[in-house]
């Protein structure tokens, strides 16, 4: 489920999670976490953070 804690599979309860998110911030546990890729940058985790479905698109990269 999770590159940062070596933990696969799913969670007992596929829906639960501890990641908590509100307007201004956000609390995302790490196996809530997925790594991506992105051409042109190498050497570096990369996530991607995006707004809901129903919310203009304009995603965040940390």
């Amino acid at each position: 489920m999770s590159y940062i804690n070596n933990v696969t599979g799913y969670r007992p309860d596929i829906l639960a999670s501890r990641s908590v998110v509100n307007r201004n911030w956000a609390v995302i546990e790490p196996d809530g976490i997925v790594k991506n890729v992105i051409p042109g940058f190498e050497n570096c985790d990369i996530t991607i953070l995006a707004p809901r479905a129903w919310a203009p698109r304009s995603p965040t990269i940390s």
